[in-house]
């Protein structure tokens, strides 16, 4: 859609459903449940990823026990700390920043979510947005999107939460009233996203024992979803599960 709410272009979802949609939240809840409960060890943070030679490393998680692995994969998003064992290329800011914004299904906001549709709404204008997605419970989650600089978003105070949408609304002067009402009615936690990526073509040598997936790998700015699913392709592409074909035994690593 274009700033008055024009639709400019419209895809319809497939009504076989061959390729049906999951909730974020839905996806990681199935992906967690489906591992021994010993595999997640929560509330432990990184600090420090040592190598100790012929492709082994040491973790430093800072609060315990180092731990040592034939095999790091640096999943840890866009300020991996294995990253830097591979390339000392870092994240640099987009230009972009996103607010989330979010809201519940009810007959208030009617004309919101009927411009939204079943499936993602983007409502674009140059160097702005409103991207929104209609989720399996019928809420919407979304973002604001902007281009300004780094600083500006995380200078709005949040304190009062209708007073720092307000800022980022008037952002939207002149838009289409049931478009911007995804700002000022959001009851989301409005946190501020500033958008980092890495180079499209950054490559690094391989090396033992460690690689990289996901957004340590690929950080790009988001894009219906564009990333996630570049994740789950290098996931596949490291982690290799050909069912029911017949394979020679394979030294596994002991710890991962």
């Amino acid at each position: 859609m274009d700033r008055n709410g024009t639709i400019l272009f419209d895809y319809a979802g497939e009504p076989s459903l061959s390729r049906p949609e999951v909730d974020r939240g839905a996806l990681r809840a199935m992906l967690i449940g489906s591992l021994p409960d010993s595999s997640i060890h929560w509330g432990r943070k990184v600090a420090a990823i040592i190598p100790l030679g012929e492709g082994r490393h040491a973790i430093d998680f800072g609060d315990g026990p180092v731990a040592t692995a034939d095999l790091v994969v640096g999943a840890d998003g866009a300020w991996s700390k294995v990253r830097p064992l591979l390339t000392d290329v870092r994240p640099v800011y987009s230009g972009t920043c996103f607010l989330e914004i979010g809201l519940a299904a009810d007959d208030q906001h009617a004309a919101t979510f009927a411009a939204i549709g079943t499936g993602t709404l983007m409502a674009v204008a140059p160097g702005q947005g409103i991207l929104a997605h209609r989720n399996a419970d019928d809420s919407m989650s979304g973002y604001v999107a902007l281009n300004r600089e780094e600083e500006w978003i995380g200078a709005i105070d949040f304190t009062e939460v209708r007073a720092g949408l307000g800022v980022v609304a008037k952002q939207f002067a002149g838009w289409a009233s049931h478009l911007v009402r995804c700002i000022t009615d959001s009851i989301a936690e409005p946190t501020p996203r500033p958008i980092y990526t890495l180079p499209a073509d950054l490559r690094w040598s391989a090396r033992p024992g460690v690689t990289l997936v996901g957004d340590a790998a690929h950080l790009m700015s988001p894009f219906a979803g564009e990333g996630g699913q570049s994740s789950h392709a290098g996931r596949r592409r490291t982690c290799p599960m050909d069912r029911g074909k017949s394979r020679p035994p394979q030294r596994r690593p002991r710890h991962i």
